[in-house]
């Protein structure tokens, strides 16, 4: 075999092996949180005019990923001493949560690179001292959301800038009142290129006056709440006793109604029942006189007369035979002349 052959035969299999050991080196992975741009290794310059999101991506062995994180940062805020609008002394824990946007990431590392958290650390400070002296003291206990949201505002000036988010429209919350349109938006006005999403206000420590200026004033707002209650308690008293008076009323009428109801129909009965007793006597009367052969009108009388007289609980009959006339006297009649009474 002749030397040329051996030569390009030598020269491929270099070849092949060079590209089997450094093609693999030339891929870069980038995890499904991060985002990032392309730095050659030789040089140390980034090219930020293309972001990569998450996956593996053939860039070449001089270069590698400079990645920046896709989801949302925590920074806590602790002991940031403030002063208030009233001029009071205030303690703030605060925590808010921040994401990087995506379309000015390459902003981002222009101006600040890769060490950028001191920066936004100092801005948001810087942001919470200046938004607290505009914030009233009291606001921080008895408005504490509205505080809070004072607070996120000045954050979100301050390191997302003036303007409105990418396609705010479209988003859940909608665009900030006072933002401006991000299309006419000058780099100046961006901020740190950063979108504050969330922030919480954990823990206000007030001052040791301001703390029993309001335990005093809590105590007399509760005082007046609690007069308040005892005059509210006392009008609905009385107005449960004038509605059970009412209520009494009502049903003694309901009762003396009743009564009066009862009575007359009572009456009424009692008036039927003697007419149809006085109706059943006559009847009764007017046959025994057609049984006896009663006619005349002294036969009647005499007749009625003794009936009248028998009925007399305190009358003792006796019967003149000499002088055929009869005579009553009272007396405590005994129980065996009365069953003699009966039988005359």
């Amino acid at each position: 075999m002749e030397t040329w052959v051996k030569g390009v035969i030598i020269a491929v299999a270099v070849t092949v092996v060079l590209i089997v050991l450094f093609v693999p080196l030339g891929y870069g992975y980038i995890n499904y949180y991060e985002f990032g741009f392309t730095r050659q290794r030789s040089t140390g310059k980034v090219y930020t005019h293309e972001l990569y999101t998450e996956g593996r991506h053939y860039i070449g062995i001089d270069y590698a990923f400079i990645k920046y994180p896709s989801f949302a940062q925590n920074v806590l805020i602790k002991n940031l001493t403030v002063f208030t609008q009233d001029s009071e002394e205030l303690k703030l824990y605060i925590s808010f949560q921040y994401f990087i946007r995506e379309d000015e990431a390459a902003l981002l590392h222009r101006k600040y690179s890769k060490g950028y958290t001191p920066t936004l650390y100092a801005r948001a400070r810087d942001a919470i001292l200046k938004a607290a002296t505009e914030i009233h003291s009291s606001e921080f206990w008895l408005e504490r959301d509205v505080a809070e949201s004072k607070l996120k505002d000045a954050l979100q000036i301050e390191l997302g800038g003036e303007c409105c988010e990418k396609d705010c429209i479209l988003l859940s919350e909608g665009c900030r009142t006072d933002c401006r349109r991000y299309d006419f938006c000058s780099e100046e006005r961006k901020g740190m290129f950063m979108y504050v999403k969330y922030m919480q206000l954990l823990r206000v420590d007030l001052s040791p006056t301001l703390t029993t200026e309001n335990l005093s004033n809590a105590k007399s707002e509760v005082r007046a709440k609690g007069a308040v209650y005892d005059q509210e308690v006392a009008v609905v008293e009385k107005e449960i006793e004038r509605e059970v008076q009412i209520i009494l009323n009502q049903a003694e009428e309901i009762r003396e109604n009743g009564s009066s109801h009862a009575s007359l129909i009572r009456q009424q009965a009692e008036a039927e029942a003697r007419a149809t007793i006085d109706v059943a006597h006559r009847q009764g009367i007017s046959r025994v006189f057609s049984y006896l052969g009663i006619r005349t009108v002294e036969h009647k009388a005499s007749f009625m007369y003794l009936r009248t007289l028998k009925y007399k609980q305190d009358l003792y009959l006796s019967v003149d035979f000499n002088q055929l006339t009869m005579s009553s006297n009272i007396a405590v009649v005994p129980n065996d002349v009365d069953k003699n009474v009966e039988n005359i």
